[in-house]
């Protein structure tokens, strides 16, 4: 019986493209406008993302690590290759960059098909749901509030120094603890392989779903379902 859910964020919740590519091209724009960051360089930070004019590579750095791994990722790069005379911005310049782009009104948000549905069936049966992601603390409360979903949420884990992340089972304890629950009784939604691990890792039960970046085949081959429409997974608990 499934007593509590645990979601991933970006690719499970909302489109992760249609947001974080929004997020990226302003956020290396700024990158070279406002820290002075030359051409080459932000070129070279796009690659080391997974950033492409249209669109991600599958699977790639942005999809599935921290922010805070990511933003790691730029400062060793330019502090390793910024020229002679030049300065290198700091991690935390180059994190308000990220953030202040992240938090930006002008990003389109959207839901994934059936996160409404689930979200509201949760509820009427009483299911508390909890969102464990990669994502910082203040962009991801920023967007569960602009998606008006917020309030569905029991437990928010984000990138957190003080907490194990994905794929640790700590989050998941965590959130079982806060609801009376064993983490055997969770299910866990998300789009990633990571996701996956999280659940294993915790003896959850695991739904993978089917993205543009990701790979469904190792979901399956783990013999796990993978739904396109969260309103399928309505059968899973019910």
């Amino acid at each position: 019986m499934i007593r509590g859910i645990l979601f991933d964020k970006d690719g499970t919740l909302i489109n992760f493209e249609s947001c974080w590519h929004q997020v990226l091209t302003n956020t290396f724009s700024d990158l070279e406008n406002d820290l002075l960051i030359g051409k080459k360089q932000v070129a070279k930070l796009k690659g080391l993302s997974g950033y492409k004019e249209q669109g991600f590579v599958k699977n790639s750095l942005v999809q599935h690590c921290l922010t805070s791994e990511l933003i790691n990722t730029w400062y060793k790069y330019l502090h390793s290759n910024t020229p002679k005379g030049t300065n290198t911005p700091s991690y935390g310049a180059i994190a308000r960059v990220l953030e202040r782009n992240a938090l930006s009104d002008t990003i389109e948000i959207t839901l994934l098909p059936g996160v409404p549905e689930l979200l509201r069936y949760s509820k009427i049966k009483k299911i508390p749901v909890g969102v464990v992601t990669a994502d910082s603390e203040k962009s991801t409360i920023a967007c569960l509030k602009k998606t008006g979903i917020h309030d569905y949420f029991s437990f928010i884990g984000t990138d957190n120094r003080n907490l194990h992340p994905k794929p640790h089972p700590q989050m998941a304890q965590l959130f079982a603890d806060i609801h009376g629950i064993k983490t055997t009784d969770l299910l866990v939604i998300g789009d990633s392989e990571c996701d996956m691990a999280f659940a294993q890792n915790c003896g959850a039960r695991f739904v993978g779903i089917k993205g543009q970046y990701n790979r469904t085949a190792v979901f399956r081959k783990n013999r796990f379902p993978v739904v396109s429409d969260l309103r399928e997974i309505i059968a899973v608990i019910s």
